[in-house]
């Protein structure tokens, strides 16, 4: 049947399941969008983790040098890469870029060897961004950071037992 044989009331009802179908195809449209947001999210979090892991798994280079390549290269698993930056700390040793400013927008996760405190490694963000899970941080961010600690923990037990 075509429209104008139709009456009021069916293309009104047409018009109502129409609208329906559009307003169903917008909320999976968003939830897609965020779906995908969500991924490449994740996935400059695995970019940062084999950057680090490559660093950290080089063993001609000193371990000064690994501390600063992994503060360079942190900032890129975040979700504000531009404004993020990242500190070191071992014993009485800070390393971090120049552009460093201690700011309230921080994460930080203990490096542990041997089952002691033997550093920090934290993330900050250089101005307000809006608020997520942990403060302006995502919480895979917040085990991105716990990772690194990790690993940076376990190369100290090893250059130690070296």
């Amino acid at each position: 049947m075509r429209d104008k044989d139709k009456t009021k009331e069916q293309l009104i009802t047409e018009l109502t399941v129409l609208r329906h179908r559009v307003t169903k195809i917008e909320t999976s449209e968003m939830a897609f969008l965020k779906l995908v947001g969500h991924l490449h999210e994740r996935a400059k979090e695995l970019a940062c983790i084999y950057i680090i892991a490559q660093i950290i798994d080089d063993p001609d280079i000193t371990l000064d040098k690994i501390y600063h390549q992994v503060v360079d290269a942190l900032p890129s698993g975040w979700q504000y890469p531009e404004i993020a930056r990242a500190r070191i700390v071992i014993g009485d040793k800070e390393f971090c870029p120049l552009s460093y400013m201690d700011t309230k927008w921080k994460l930080s996760s203990d490096i542990e060897a041997h089952g002691e405190k033997g550093g920090t490694v934290e993330v900050c963000y250089l101005e307000q961004k809006p608020e997520m899970n942990i403060g302006p941080f995502l919480d895979e961010e917040w085990l991105l950071l716990s990772i690194i600690a990790g690993r940076l923990g376990r190369l100290i037990e090893r250059r130690q037992a070296d």
